[in-house]
């Protein structure tokens, strides 16, 4: 029968030779039951594509990514789906040995056209390009970066079904954000274009790369024409009070939940300007503005503007400058605000006093969960009363969650 003998192919080198028509019309054929177990049975060295074809459960992808020394914090930065951290991380390899040289352009098209239409999710490493810098003497690397980058910007925009593009480090000196002559100007458009294709695209990185050399409003622009994309990384880029303006734009007209503009240089003038717009903003629900230049007066003014914001959960502000001039306004904040979950004032000189007024403010709190202030300065006693305090927030808010009908514990937590 042809279902046993799918079982018995699996066992031999024989189904590494069928098409995968052949394969889809065999799995069409077994019980149901034997569709589950056939995740069970199938080797893991049968070609990528024609494993595509088939629908194999969770078990097999997981096989599959341990077979690779990919193991659960890659499944855990795939939204815990075994398939998504096969896919993820093999294109990710792919382009890295593309970048390295390891592999030729040809090659490299043809293993990435496999996932053309299965692919959600692409992370590109620049700081490769170091490696690949160094690897061969008998080129420019100039020429050789630069073709590399491009040729690496050809091959995301056969990815229309992306939900997420991550780029770390990369060292697009961004001409293709740049407009400063006819050639670059067509690789901004070019590149423009290539986003607006991309009908699906939920979350962007965006990471390490100067906003000196970017069209930095262009980039924003970009952004706000995907009604689909909720999650934005821009840290690391050098951001100055000079690119706010644009930012509280991406604020005012995006449905962005979840902003990082840690490590850059925005100081009390950026913040205010972005603290204008969270005043009414009704989708942000995260804000990370870590290790910037921030002090007292930036600080009030974002903090103020959730007094009447009911939508933030996260505010990270660790390893500013702010100090005990704000102890009164993060006092009110905790009095006042009903949604704030999480904040983070870690390594701000706030002092000692400023912890007193906090304990006892805290108390006042019922939905607060995480409250991170280590080397602000704080009393031990202090600490450890907040610490308590918010331990019996969380009791209460797990309780309640429990008892929901809509939500379970852990995802009202999440």
């Amino acid at each position: 029968m042809i279902n046993v003998t799918l079982y018995e192919l699996s066992k031999t080198t024989i189904i590494k030779k069928l098409t995968a028509a052949q394969l889809k019309c065999l799995q069409d054929s077994l019980t149901q039951e034997q569709k589950l177990n056939l995740s069970s049975v199938l080797p893991l060295d049968i070609p990528l594509k024609l494993v595509l074809v088939l629908n194999l459960d969770e078990e097999y992808w997981r096989k599959k990514c341990f077979e690779n020394s990919w193991t659960h914090v890659h499944y855990w930065l795939s939204d815990r789906d075994w398939k998504k951290t096969f896919l993820a991380c093999h294109a990710e390899n792919v382009i890295e040995d593309f970048i390295l040289q390891k592999t030729p352009l040809p090659e490299v098209e043809n293993s990435l056209l496999i996932l053309k239409d299965c692919l959600r999710s692409l992370k590109i490493n620049g700081y490769k390009f170091n490696y690949a810098n160094i690897k061969t003497e008998s080129f420019d690397p100039v020429d050789t970066k630069e073709h590399i980058e491009r040729n690496i910007l050809k091959l995301v925009s056969s990815f229309k079904n992306l939900e997420e593009i991550h780029f770390y480090n990369f060292p697009i000196d961004l001409e293709l954000f740049v407009e400063t002559n006819d050639d670059i100007r067509n690789s901004t458009n070019e590149l423009s274009e290539i986003f607006q294709e991309m009908k699906s695209l939920l979350k962007f990185s965006l990471v390490g790369t100067p906003s000196k050399s970017i069209d930095f409003p262009k980039l924003i622009n970009t952004m706000i024409s995907f009604d689909t994309l909720i999650y934005l990384n821009l840290s690391c880029n050098q951001i100055t009070d000079d690119n706010c303006e644009h930012i509280s734009k991406l604020l005012e007209q995006s449905r962005i939940q979840s902003l990082a503009l840690s490590n850059n240089f925005i100081t009390n003038k950026g913040a205010e300007q972005i603290a204008t717009v969270l005043k009414e903003n009704e989708y942000i629900f995260e804000l990370k503005m870590n290790k910037n230049l921030i002090a007292d007066k930036g600080a009030i003014s974002i903090m103020q503007s959730l007094m009447s914001n009911t939508r933030l959960l996260k505010l990270d502000l660790a390893h500013n400058k702010i100090d005990s001039q704000c102890s009164l306004v993060i006092c009110d904040l905790l009095g006042e605000n009903k949604t704030l979950q999480s904040l983070n004032v870690t390594a701000n000189p706030l002092g000692k006093e400023t912890g007193k007024l906090l304990r006892d403010a805290i108390r006042r709190n019922t939905n607060l969960l995480t409250f991170e202030f280590q080397f602000c300065g704080f009393d031990v006693e202090d600490q450890d009363s907040i610490q308590m305090h918010l331990l019996e927030n969380y009791q209460a808010h797990v309780q309640l969650c429990k008892l929901s009908p809509i939500k379970t514990a852990d995802e009202c937590i999440n």
